[in-house]
């Protein structure tokens, strides 16, 4: 492979930054671990069964919960993690 000016072979700087790109967003695996940590640690929700996906950043939330004050918080913690660039609200409030 040819060398570029400094020597570093030529697509290694692309490939190398490429990489970092990677590194500096979490992946989708590293997003649902965080916002299902997040979501375990609220008190009101702790106890609750909220599924979450990731896809492209995009977090999912599934699940029910007792109120709206609760789905709401649920998507302002998904929301606030790092990584995150859109929350999907499937969450369901339960009635009677």
């Amino acid at each position: 492979m040819p060398a570029d000016i400094h020597g570093t072979p030529r697509g290694a700087n692309f490939l190398w930054a490429i990489r970092r790109g990677r590194q500096s967003r979490p992946d989708d695996t590293a997003i649902t671990a965080k916002v299902k940590a997040a979501i375990l640690a609220e008190p009101g929700l702790k106890s609750l069964q909220i599924n979450v996906d990731t896809k492209d950043a995009t977090v999912t939330l599934t699940g029910n919960v007792d109120s709206d004050m609760l789905r709401d918080r649920a998507k302002q913690i998904a929301m606030a993690t790092e990584g995150v660039k859109n929350v999907v609200d499937n969450l369901s409030v339960k009635t009677g």
